[in-house]
């Protein structure tokens, strides 16, 4: 095996300078595992568990119904001003509940319902079921449905995009800005203020990047956004997603579901529906607060490191990470499947011929360390890069265990079958 030693080494001296190194103890964590898949399910933190035993515990448990006023709807508000200081944005242009697939279908058939629209155009780097949901809100209202099929799933095909968007003025658009197989990230600001010149309203999933870039909504021209909370932002599973619509829209559009919390008297229980005017119109119903309840924490974590400090520490672990694939990986049969550094989000993608029975190598070592990345067909290993949790050294010993695995063909003790959860 090459002399892995200089690398070893420089794994370490940048942990020893890194700003962020401690904040793995903020979590919950393992000796014998190391996790790169934080892209899927963070981890988490430590604090998470008094807040929500807390909850269930006394809040629940105890006071019963008169933590409503005591403790709930306080989480509620403490929750999106946390996600607005991150999101860089006010709190009142935020919702926080209910899934990225509902949310996404509020946003886009709220601007269906306008009369203002023709077509949704979306792409092939977008999440299926992103895809499902424009499909099924197209077919309602009528509208048609572009989709671009790029010649690869490593990155977009920016100018066709680009020319789709000018010779198609009057449309939404929807896209993830970070893909979820490849990490490629979209040139959000730009496509932001082109959208605008084309009276086209952009709709961004941010399920893959919110919590690993640095985002600002107001400074990088956002007006529509969705996103879950359970990856890059340690939720957990099931915690809920979010809804961003500029202040300058929210008056404008109206939820298409009539829900008991988005009157604008919900306690008043009268038979005639008045929708809020606030982002409350979102709320369908009574708020989920057991899933709602991890967030709190989470978060904090998050604000006290800084989106900043994370963006930073996530091109710095993926350049480390690319001079060890050069020289290491390349030769044993890995291919590179994401884009350059500049059009990256947070995680990696890589495949080789027998990536899913190394997937499994890693997770059932015969000895040492346990490897959680994941799979995504119909070849990519997705390692993600978790700058709260996750060390330079981690991603050292993951690339001398992928060696281990292809130099003594220790795949070859696994078959292909595969978990409901790959």
């Amino acid at each position: 095996m090459e002399n892995l030693n200089f690398f070893r080494k420089k794994s370490l001296e940048l942990d020893k300078t890194d700003p962020l190194n401690n904040y793995k103890n903020y979590f919950c964590s393992e000796s014998d595992l190391i996790y790169f898949d934080g892209n899927s399910l963070g981890r988490l933190p430590k604090s998470t568990i008094d807040q929500t035993t807390d909850l269930i515990k006394n809040q629940w448990g105890r006071e019963l119904i008169q933590s409503w006023n005591k403790h709930w709807f306080k989480l509620i508000n403490d929750t999106t001003v946390y996600l607005s200081k991150m999101f860089q944005c006010n709190p009142s242009e935020l919702f926080v509940g209910e899934s990225t697939s509902n949310n996404l279908y509020k946003v886009i058939d709220s601007l269906a319902a306008s009369k203002k629209f023709k077509t949704v155009i979306t792409d092939s780097l977008n999440f299926p079921s992103d895809i499902y949901v424009i499909e099924e809100i197209c077919s309602r209202n009528n509208l048609r449905f572009e989709f671009l099929k790029y010649k690869t799933d490593i990155e977009c095909e920016i100018e066709l995009l680009k020319n789709i968007i000018q010779n198609n003025p009057n449309s939404i658009i929807s896209l993830s800005l970070v893909s979820y197989k490849s990490s490629y990230c979209y040139p959000y600001k730009a496509l932001n203020e082109l959208c605008e010149k084309n009276n086209c309203e952009l709709v961004w999933d941010l399920s893959h990047a919110a919590g690993a870039l640095d985002i600002n909504f107001e400074k990088d021209k956002f007006t529509f956004a969705v996103g879950c909370t359970y990856k890059f932002l340690n939720g957990g599973p099931g915690s809920p997603a979010f809804i961003y619509v500029s202040e300058k829209k929210i008056k404008k559009i109206k939820s298409p579901i009539r829900g008991w919390f988005g009157h604008s008297k919900p306690f008043d229980f009268n038979f005639k529906y008045e929708q809020s005017d606030s982002m409350e119109k979102f709320r369908s119903g009574t708020p989920h607060i057991l899933s709602l309840s991890t967030l709190p924490s989470a978060l904090l974590i998050t604000n006290k490191a800084s989106t900043s400090k994370i963006d930073f520490k996530r091109k710095k672990m993926i350049k480390y990470f690319l001079e060890l694939f050069d020289k290491f990986l390349v030769n044993r049969g890995f291919i590179y499947e994401s884009p350059s550094l500049k059009e990256i989000g947070s995680h990696i993608s890589i495949s080789h011929n027998e990536s899913w029975r190394i997937c499994k190598s890693l997770i059932k070592p015969k000895s040492g360390n346990k490897f959680i990345v994941d799979y995504r067909p119909d070849r990519f290993l997705r390692i993600a890069i978790t700058p709260l949790y996750s060390s330079y050294h981690d991603l050292y010993l993951f690339v001398e265990r992928l060696m281990i695995i292809i130099d003594k063909n220790e795949y070859l003790i696994h078959d292909n079958s595969k978990n409901i959860v790959p």
